[in-house]
């Protein structure tokens, strides 16, 4: 007879993971990509295909457990490193919309020309000192080279027996000694050396059985790690073996970081992979980590490494979470329907609840099958999970280890849960997490310290008002950080939290307790909001409607708050060689009044200066609306010298409504003379700023000038001004000639050095005696000189009429030959016109 759940079901013991290591054929398919996995695709696809040296990097992958980014990888891996033939049937089936088509043809075209080959290393991987990596890695690579067939031997292989030789000779007499095989073929040291010098196959293929038969292992030094990757890659591409290069994908590498020794590696490793993003390498690697990997980094370390890689925070999604929670239960009984009959019981009336957390599955059927698995969990209580391992994922405490918990196993060995058809509650979840939220004070703060506050008070109040109270607590932490619809304290999600549970009934009840005596008070838009503040609402709320209608009305009022989205603007420009102006703009009231600005600031702007407008977008639709004014003003002849910038980074419409958020706070706090507070919430807001300027330093920009549009990653800005945009707008300036343009150096404009420039030209009549003193920050004059001029400073004969020096000495004299005779003239103003 069924007294507890634990009768009818159980947990499993596995791990749900998707594990790359061991994979069954074709298991990887069964993965469903999404928009955020095609976007890690695209940026893929750009690197490995190498036309862009700025987009040819290696990968990291980092997300909390169960959020798929290990199967993300696998599906990656195989695109890349399958036959064509093999992911044919993939490829046809998830890029089979129109939508798709481009990326479908990126895909197929990569793979007609590029294969690469695959290589997994997972976890520490044996690794305690430094030396180790060199050796694990290596034996990793020979692993996939044995699997796929491929033998060859390197030039690596034997420099490093050589240096080994050199260092260590007595193992080496040892070795000798002990090994006939060996001895027949290298009596001596220095045979053996003379012949791995002579890179003979046969006394290396000696050595390595030696090696064997005696136990000893030669490792490969960390020094020559990355020529010998370098030279297996090429040596993959000479033997036409069919792969092109290596890709290394090294999962759970979060485990390598957290060790004595993996911080360490992260140097060489860095060293390795900026070597493979040299246009002549085709070998990348893929590092797939938990957000916790880079704990043991400060900010500003943690920051570098992710730059260095195409980063890539992969979050999880909710419906992929319900099908992992529910591979941990497990029907004791599969031939009873004991637990079918209880799960429909529960879910007779809440058909709504299912559809709400399928809406966005691409199989909703499924979704809900699945969260019909997971009872005994309440439905809600699964969905804030899946927000608490996702936005509090850098805790060690995941969703998976909540259902494996003891809260959990007692829950089900109770007869009273069972008797009562109780189900695993938010309640209980926030018992479970409340641990991390008090650890991280800055985010979670207010929701702790009003549990701290009145927890015996509620508590003693009754079961419901304290399981109503935890569920409220966790839905303005998640809500703080999640800004989801499912997570937001309204009384109905709140009632939600407890439907079809024995709280059910009294949970109104509940909530008039907690609002009367002032613990959580109902807004009068039925909101239970915990502030994350202790200024008055109602103020906060006032300043934030004044501050959306007037201040922040517009995003380039956001922008150009303060001085923070300047400086990282100013930090992507730094390297720009012309003098420059650049203005921040977004939608305004209309196109014309957008334009007219743009059209004022150009007067401001010197004539030598490249004026850029640099657009920014807070939401798509203003992105897209903005493209369409700079593709049309692009032709306008009032913007002809202007550069159009936009950035396709958009700001979101969450992360705008926080920044509103710390600003209504700062001010309601400068009129309380709260100096501390408002200072605090000021600069929130101004780091909020910086971290989108960052995030659109690592993006993509759109350009129009003339009528030309052009798309580029947002690192070669600078590159793309110096060599496109500067030349088109001056097209008789110097940057307008190749060599001058080729090697293009900030200090040609510095104006330090001009007056010393200028000097020289005017005091001197040949070439020879002005080059000699223009060297340094005035080189760009021997280039200038050079194939214009003879060594009198006279045009040469063949001189090209689009040549910068010959254009503007025409201009300026057909300027002289039109100014009066015999009257003063401003000779700056003639030549400005």
């Amino acid at each position: 007879m069924t007294t507890k759940y634990s009768d009818i079901v159980t947990l499993r013991e596995s791990t749900p993971a998707y594990n790359i290591q061991s994979e069954k054929e074709n298991a990887w398919k069964s993965f469903i990509a999404n928009d955020q996995f095609n976007d890690i695709l695209r940026k893929v696809i750009q690197s490995v295909r190498n036309n862009d040296i700025s987009l040819h990097c290696s990968f990291w992958i980092d997300g909390t457990y169960g959020s798929g980014k290990s199967h993300a990888a696998a599906v990656i891996k195989h695109l890349l490193c399958d036959t064509l033939e093999d992911i044919d049937d993939y490829v046809n089936q998830e890029y089979s919309a129109p939508k798709y088509k481009k990326l479908k043809n990126d895909i197929v075209e990569l793979r007609q020309n590029i294969r690469l080959l695959p290589v997994q290393l997972y976890g520490q991987q044996e690794i305690s000192q430094e030396s180790d990596l060199s050796l694990q890695i290596q034996r990793c690579v020979n692993d996939a080279l044995k699997k796929a067939k491929i033998a060859f031997t390197v030039k690596t292989d034997f420099d490093n027996y050589v240096n080994h030789i050199d260092n260590q000779p007595r193992i080496w007499e040892l070795l000798i000694h002990d090994s006939a095989q060996l001895r027949s073929v290298a009596p001596t040291i220095q045979k053996l050396r003379s012949e791995l010098v002579s890179c003979n196959t046969e006394v290396l293929n000696r050595v390595r059985e030696a090696e064997r038969n005696t136990g000893v292992s030669i490792n490969l030094e960390l020094s020559n790690l990355k020529q010998w990757l370098i030279d297996v890659q090429n040596k993959l591409k000479s033997e036409n073996t069919g792969y092109d290069g290596l890709f290394i994908v090294w999962d759970e590498f979060t485990e390598l970081m957290r060790s004595a020794v993996g911080l360490r590696l992260l140097t060489p490793l860095q060293e390795i992979t900026e070597a493979l993003m040299s246009s002549e390498n085709n070998s990348y690697f893929l590092f797939i980590t938990h957000p916790s990997a880079f704990n043991g980094l400060i900010a500003e370390e943690a920051t570098k490494t992710k730059g260095r890689y195409h980063y890539t925070h992969y979050n999880m999604e909710t419906v992929s979470a319900f099908k992992i929670m529910s591979r941990k239960f497990k029907i004791i009984n599969p031939d009873s329907d004991e637990y079918t009959r209880l799960v429909h019981e529960f879910y007779s009336d809440k058909q709504d609840m299912l559809n709400l957390f399928s809406t966005n599955s691409t199989s909703p059927e499924e979704t809900k099958e699945d969260l019909q698995r997971v009872f005994p969990i309440h439905p809600y209580t699964a969905n804030l999970a899946t927000y608490y391992a996702r936005e509090v994922g850098s805790s060690s405490r995941s969703v998976f280890q909540f259902l494996a918990s003891d809260a959990i196993k007692d829950f089900l060995d109770s007869e009273e849960n069972y008797l009562n058809r109780a189900t695993v509650t938010a309640d209980m979840l926030w018992d479970y997490v409340e641990g991390d939220f008090a650890a991280d004070n800055m985010r979670f703060a207010a929701v702790t310290e009003r549990y701290n506050s009145y927890r015996l008070n509620v508590e003693h109040q009754g079961r419901t008002e304290f399981a109503v109270f935890k569920g409220i607590l966790l839905l303005n932490a998640l809500n703080n950080i999640a800004q989801n619809p499912t997570v937001v304290p309204s009384q109905e999600n709140i009632i939600k939290l407890f439907l079809g549970t024995p709280y059910e009934k009294d949970v109104n009840e509940a909530l008039d307790y907690l609002n009367d005596k002032s613990i959580i008070q109902r807004n009068p838009m039925g909101l239970f909001t915990i502030q994350f503040s202790a200024l008055p609402t109602g103020e906060i709320q006032e300043i934030k409607e004044n501050l959306l209608k007037k201040d922040f009305l517009y995003t380039s009022q956001v922008v150009n708050f303060g001085e923070s989205a300047k400086t990282e603007i100013n930090k992507m420009l730094k390297n720009v060689s012309r003098p420059y102006s650049s203005y921040m703009y977004s939608t305004s009231s209309n196109e014309y009044v957008l334009l007219n600005n743009i059209e004022r600031d150009t007067k401001k702007a010197r004539s030598y200066e490249i004026f850029l407008a640099l657009f920014f977008a807070r939401t798509t639709n203003e992105l897209n609306e903005l493209k369409s004014i700079a593709e049309k003003a692009s032709v306008d002849e009032r913007f002809k010298n202007v550069a159009f910038i936009i950035f396709d980074t958009i700001m979101g419409q969450q992360n705008y409504d926080r920044f509103i958020e710390y600003m209504a706070i700062a001010s309601c706090a400068q009129k309380n003379n709260l100096a501390e507070q408002q200072t605090a919430n000021i600069k929130d807001a101004s780091d909020m700023i910086s971290q989108w300027m960052r995030n659109i330093s690592r993006g993509i920009f759109t350009s129009y000038i003339r009528g030309n549009q052009e798309i580029n990653s947002a690192n070669r800005l600078t590159s793309f001004i110096n060599g496109r945009i500067s030349p088109t707008i001056f097209s008789s300036g110097p940057e307008s000639l190749e060599i001058i343009l080729n090697r293009s150096s900030n200090t040609y404009w510095k104006k330090a050095s001009t007056r010393t420039t200028v000097d020289a030209i005017l005091s001197y009549n040949t070439k020879e005696d002005i080059l000699s003193r223009c060297g340094g920050p005035a080189k760009h004059v021997e280039y200038l000189l050079q194939d214009s001029v003879d060594e009198n400073l006279r045009f040469k004969d063949d001189v090209d009429q689009n040549h910068p020096l010959y254009k503007v000495c025409q201009r300026v004299k057909s300027i002289f030959n039109h100014t009066a005779k015999n009257t003063q003239f401003n000779l700056g103003e003639n030549l400005k016109n």
